[in-house]
């Protein structure tokens, strides 16, 4: 806006009428310049106009990063995040709007946290509340007596669709626990900005205050901020970390708490006098829980306190993700995990980004990938700048690409190389590639000289893990720098994700079976030299082109051979290379004509486990079943499902088998 003034009305119509033009000359001479850069904040600027107040206008004329994050968070600018940015200028009054206008642009960019609501009031549990004040009966006592309770107090007892609301609403006329309402985002950052600004410790044990900079921190890396809690939990939570007073166990800041499901099986726990809600904060400290309330404690203990955390979702599992800065950088951090990234999503309070492993969107809540956290912590290293001016590059290419696709891909491509850690200009890259195979795979390999170390060590699952495993039992693993888990984690994620979205649909056309197949093989022998193999998938898929050329015998035989040596292993090393061998098997399966072949191939390698090894006696004296067992067990009920009907005898007799050879 302040641009296009300073040039006037008709130089500003001017630069909006070049900027296509603009864009070729940026793209055809392979620079992102300065020329384009004022050319898109000038045009992105015009949509302030009738929407922004002139205090804000002047605001971020005196904030010109903050003005640059704004017109370039999103494409179009979000008018309501401009009305929301607003206000909480105002709300924060001028001198802590001026010191934290970053923080103020993070947590403007997605909508308000939703408001708690109530259930409709019942209006049984006025007569009940006083029949159990009468009597001197409390709600756990309430809970035990049954429907007796509803006949003494007169009223019918509530169905199974109302009893939730109805003993929730009854444990607050009680005053057993109250209700659980979180602070508005005004009300939230006001109370985190005025503690921030309270100098605490230095502390003998625990972390140092403050726990991340909140007014030096880019503003991508504080939206996570944008959660509230209830004003009660927020003040436990920094009550607690000054030590006034400690956790019974003497720590200030806990992020993990008792493994227990005493919260849900066990009345007393649940129904106790407290001036805390069941499933807040300080009850999961209290009475512990399980991944979904641990690593809810977790997450915000970190929130609470100025440290962007957000929850992360596993299969079965739930855990957490914390954003860090140290001597090391900004990085993020994935903790109480129990599988690898490809299989991790997270909340994200950014704008949705462009690109895959994204789900849902701003009403509901946004879910990505963990990479994008990672990639966009390793971004802010690389600087805000430099990932701003990559985002401008890559609108500018999107907006360019129906007129000029070369230009476009040139300007996408720049901007990967001012800021490798923007994912949707790579996403982008591989979408405009797709169906020139080629093309993906010089992608790939420039993707990897861009981000990765491959010296890098490991990073994965540990597969001794599951959503049961109890955290407090585990010692910290020992890794290397965070930037060079981040590098790895990164790559070892977004490759596959490109190359199976651009490979996969090869295998539909029988016409390129025999170039798909060699360019993949390529693809995986580049990344295997890096000491960077691409997973299980690419390297079934490669299998499946194999046996779409050459048919499925060769590599039934080499599955065969390879189970004979999986047999020699010891039951801890086979059970770790089962799930490859299985998907593998799998993969050469699909090359069979139908069901019917395919279970029978399935059969005859389960026969192949000698008895004592497929189905033995555990320590404990549970039955333990080899995965190899298992595993072909389920393709081959997988097969006859498929079968329909006519599969519905084999299928039941398969059931009896496995029964009988299961039988403790």
């Amino acid at each position: 806006m302040k641009f296009l003034k300073s040039l006037g009305p008709v130089a500003g119509s001017m630069i909006r009428g070049l900027l296509p033009s603009m864009l070729v000359t940026a793209a055809a001479a392979g620079d992102f310049t300065p020329a384009l850069r004022e050319a898109w904040l000038a045009e992105a600027g015009e949509s302030l106009a009738g929407v922004a107040s002139p205090g804000l206008v002047t605001w971020l004329d005196r904030h010109p990063a903050v003005r640059t994050g704004l017109l370039t968070g999103s494409d179009p600018v979000d008018p309501e995040q401009v009305v929301r940015l607003d206000r909480l200028r105002q709300a924060m009054g001028p001198e802590r709007a001026d010191r934290y206008a970053s923080l103020l642009l993070a947590v403007s960019s997605g909508p308000d946290p939703l408001p708690t609501v109530a259930a409709p009031p019942d209006s049984r549990v006025a007569a009940v509340a006083d029949h159990l004040k009468r009597s001197g009966m409390s709600l756990l006592e309430a809970r035990q007596a049954g429907d007796r309770l509803f006949d003494q107090a007169k009223v019918a007892a509530p169905g199974k669709k109302e009893a939730a609301a109805f003993w929730e609403q009854l444990a607050h006329a009680t005053g057993t626990y109250p209700r659980r309402e979180s602070m508005t985002l005004e009300e939230s950052l006001a109370l985190l900005i005025g503690r921030y600004e309270t100098a605490l410790g230095p502390f003998e044990k625990g972390p140092s205050w403050p726990l991340y900079p909140l007014d030096a921190a880019p503003w991508p890396l504080l939206a996570p901020l944008r959660q509230t809690l209830p004003r009660s939990e927020s003040d436990f939570l920094w009550d607690r970390f000054r030590g006034q007073p400690a956790y019974p166990d003497g720590t200030r800041w806990k992020t993990y708490a008792r493994y227990s499901w005493d919260y849900d099986r066990d009345p007393a726990v649940r129904w106790k006098t407290s001036p805390f809600h069941p499933s807040s904060i300080p009850r999961i400290a209290e009475d512990g829980g399980v991944c979904g309330r641990l690593s809810t404690l977790g997450q915000f203990s970190c929130v609470s306190l100025g440290k962007p955390a957000v929850g992360m979702y596993q299969p079965g599992h739930r855990a957490m993700l914390s954003y860090n800065g140290g001597k090391d950088g900004w990085f993020a951090k994935l903790e109480q995990s129990i599988t690898g990234p490809e299989r991790s999503t997270a909340q994200w309070f950014l704008p949705a980004p462009a690109g895959l492993r994204v789900s849902g969107n701003a009403a509901q809540g946004i879910k990505t990938g963990v990479e994008w956290h990672v990639a966009l912590n390793l971004a802010m290293n690389v600087g805000l700048d430099a990932w701003t001016d990559a985002r401008i590059a890559m609108f500018s290419a999107r907006r360019l690409h129906a007129r000029d696709p070369r230009a476009a891909i040139r300007l996408a491509t720049e901007a990967t190389a001012i800021n490798p850690y923007l994912l949707d200009a790579w996403y982008q890259l591989a979408e405009w590639s797709r169906g020139d195979l080629r093309a993906t795979n010089a992608l790939l390999a420039r993707l990897d000289r861009l981000m990765i170390d491959p010296s890098a060590g490991e990073v994965g699952a540990d597969a001794e893990l599951s959503a049961s495993t109890d955290f407090n039992q585990l010692k910290p693993a020992k890794k290397g720098s965070p930037m060079a888990q981040g590098w790895t984690l990164v790559a070892r994620v977004v490759a596959p994700v490109i190359a199976t979205a651009a490979y996969q649909p090869a295998l539909a056309d029988k016409a390129r079976h025999r170039e798909a197949h060699q360019l993949l093989v390529e693809e995986l022998d580049r990344r295997e030299k890096l000491k960077m193999p691409y997973g299980a998938g690419l390297n079934e898929l490669a299998l499946r082109f194999e046996v779409a050329l050459e048919g499925p015998r060769p590599a039934q035989q080499r599955m065969e051979a390879e189970l004979k040596k999986l047999l020699a292993m010891s039951p801890k090393v086979r059970g770790k290379a089962a799930p490859a061998w299985l998907g593998q098997v799998d993969a050469v399966g699909s090359g069979l004509p139908g069901p019917t072949e395919r279970s029978s191939w399935f059969a005859r390698l389960q026969r192949e486990l000698p008895g004592e090894l497929a189905v033995s006696k555990a320590k404990d004296g549970k039955v333990a079943v080899d995965p190899l067992y298992k595993g072909l067990h389920e393709l081959q009920r997988r097969e006859l499902r498929a079968k329909g009907k006519t599969g519905k005898k084999e299928l039941q007799k398969l059931e009896r088998d496995w029964q009988r050879a299961t039988a403790g």
